[in-house]
């Protein structure tokens, strides 16, 4: 009886000393805003954004646009998780068998928040998940990745106990080292974790389970050029990834470790400076890049993030590019709403 209440004690002790490690910003509550007949929609068009202007994550379903119009107007749901507002450089949609479905995101301050969707019920936050963090991953045990640019590093935390209403230490993770870390995203074909780099991607293998999960290196692949930034899935075909760098876009084969400068000829597809970048199962594309250098370039912000999405659509054998303009949004990061992983 007494080592039970001394454990019980200590318990305390513990879980109120991790609670004060640091402080987070105060989490908003924005659940009135659902409009449930939106939340869920079978529309191949649906895609989920940063927003750095609003500090937010928001989803679009695109499945009617035309080329110039305001994609404001396509909004059917979003998440703002601080009153200040979050600069946000990463987001996931993802419909996993341990936490449900849920919006993943970090922000470059160092944050990371986890929640349900549609009804946005809070799952997971740290408020130090690295230095500038630009990626988060959920693995399918629950544990979560997170990899951080300026800290260099890939981050495992132990997360898969949130599935029993547990407390998770904040800090219980195990980290690894790669230069400049801008991507992580799990391959279900091959039970790995890619990892993006400034001059490689690297393979890690989970090693042990759930709570006691590990991460070892079993691949580098250098990039035919520097300064790797996003890291997705092809969605028509789970042998390939999409890598873009500074320079321009890659397509990976998985299985002969090769890049292939797949749009190499197209000047609206091999763009330098992609910060997000998708496909559809569809068959098309869309991506953001900065307005820095464009006519549209008036504010600080636009050196890293843009106003508009970039479509591209294959009609009749052509490349067609359309665009889609904010009046109020300034995009960083654009994903495919679509929660499996591949």
């Amino acid at each position: 009886m007494r080592k039970y209440i001394l454990s019980l004690i200590l318990t305390i002790i513990t879980f109120t000393l991790c609670s004060c490690e640091s402080e987070t910003p105060a989490l908003l509550d924005f659940s009135a805003e659902l409009v449930p007949d939106q939340m869920i929609s079978d529309s191949e068009d649906m895609v989920i954004a940063c927003d750095q202007s609003k500090g937010r994550v928001v989803v679009y379903d695109l499945k009617n646009y035309k080329d110039g119009d305001i994609i404001d107007d396509y909004e059917v749901w979003s998440y703002r998780p601080y009153a200040d507002p979050m600069t946000v450089s990463g987001v996931k949609y993802r419909e996993n068998t341990v936490l449900g479905n849920i919006v993943m995101m970090v922000g470059s301050g160092g944050d990371a928040v986890v929640v349900s969707y549609p009804d946005k019920k809070m799952i997971w936050s740290n408020s130090d998940v690295g230095n500038n963090p630009h990626s988060i991953e959920i693995l399918p045990d629950g544990n979560i990745a997170c990899a951080a640019s300026n800290g260099s590093t890939v981050r495992l935390y132990h997360t898969s106990d949130l599935q029993y209403d547990a407390y998770v230490l904040p800090n219980d993770y195990i980290e690894y080292t790669l230069s400049d870390a801008h991507g992580v995203l799990w391959d279900p074909k091959n039970d790995i974790l890619w990892a993006l780099g400034a001059y490689e991607l690297v393979t890690y293998k989970v090693e042990g389970e759930n709570m006691s999960a590990t991460l070892v290196q079993t691949g580098s692949y250098p990039l035919p050029t520097y300064w790797g930034h996003d890291l997705v899935a092809d969605l028509n075909d789970n042998d390939y990834l999409w890598v873009t760098t500074g320079e321009a876009m890659y397509r990976f084969n998985k299985q002969t470790g090769e890049f292939d400068s797949a749009f190499d000829k197209s000047d609206v597809l091999n763009h330098n400076d992609i910060k997000g970048f998708g496909n559809n199962k569809n068959g098309n594309y869309f991506y953001v890049y900065p307005n820095s250098g464009t006519p549209e370039a008036t504010k600080e912000m636009d050196s890293w993030c843009s106003d508009r999405f970039y479509f591209v659509r294959n009609e009749n054998e052509d490349i067609v590019l359309y665009s889609l303009l904010s009046e109020t949004c300034e995009y960083y990061k654009v994903r495919t709403f679509y929660g499996m992983y591949q």
